[in-house]
């Protein structure tokens, strides 16, 4: 900006002249709508790619935490790997976890299933439905 010198002054177009300076702001604002999308995207994807990370971190931290993650997994490889090696080991490794998962559907169907209680309401203001 220091290079560009003003040679002609005029106070009804701001005090610019000069039309170098003026091709300038034109190129940059040109460069801006051009490079717009672009660092959009690129602002996004930062976005997005942060997320992923934050969620796989916390997926990870969640899976050492839970033996039946662990168990599962250690399973699979097993399966994919080893040829169900350990099969038997693993089956019984998890068999506690199954009852849980069982006990937790019983009681589930049990809530579900409850019979309630009817209630009559005795009182002085009366509902009209549907009129």
């Amino acid at each position: 900006m220091k290079q560009i010198t003003q040679k002609f002054e005029s106070h009804i177009s701001g005090g610019f002249s000069d039309t170098r300076l003026r091709f300038y702001i034109l190129g940059f604002m040109s460069l801006g709508l051009i490079m717009a999308p672009f660092l959009g995207i690129l602002a996004s994807f930062i976005v997005v790619l942060i997320f992923g990370i934050f969620t796989a971190v916390k997926i990870n931290g969640f899976q050492q935490s839970n033996p039946e993650s662990i168990l599962l997994h250690r399973q699979a490889m097993d399966r994919m790997y080893n040829y169900s090696a350990k099969a038997e080991y693993y089956e019984a490794m998890l068999r506690p976890y199954e009852k849980m998962v069982k006990k937790k559907k019983i009681t589930n169907k049990t809530i579900r299933y409850q019979k309630t209680k009817q209630i009559n309401l005795t009182s002085n203001l009366n509902l009209l439905l549907g009129r």
